[in-house]
């Protein structure tokens, strides 16, 4: 990520830093940041379900994302956001969340 603010909120949140103790202006920006890639994510998998591309091109969509998934706080903030998506969507990405907690 170029974005050196993201790079180092990101550092926070792995370091066990929660969303909701973040800076206002950081929580911002991380929060515009997720947002996008869960857009981001809901785009490739509507593209993934029209069979344009194939599983494996669907979870390189998600590389800035997945890491992100393992931290319980932003598995919390899927699980507030997710109702601005699609279903199939929200279960793809809470099976991914699933799969992600059993390693």
């Amino acid at each position: 990520i170029e974005n050196a603010e993201i790079r180092e909120i990101r550092k926070k949140l792995r370091e066990g830093t929660r969303l909701e103790d973040l800076e206002a202006d950081e929580w911002e920006i991380m929060n515009a940041f997720l947002y996008l890639q869960y857009r981001n994510g809901d785009l490739a998998y509507l593209q993934y379900q029209a069979d344009i591309f194939d599983e494996e091109r669907l979870r390189s969509g998600f590389g800035l994302l997945v890491p992100l998934l393992s931290l319980p706080t932003i598995q919390d903030h899927w699980n507030r956001s997710k109702g601005g998506f699609v279903a199939d969507y929200q279960i793809y990405i809470d099976d991914l969340i699933a799969q992600i907690s059993e390693r």
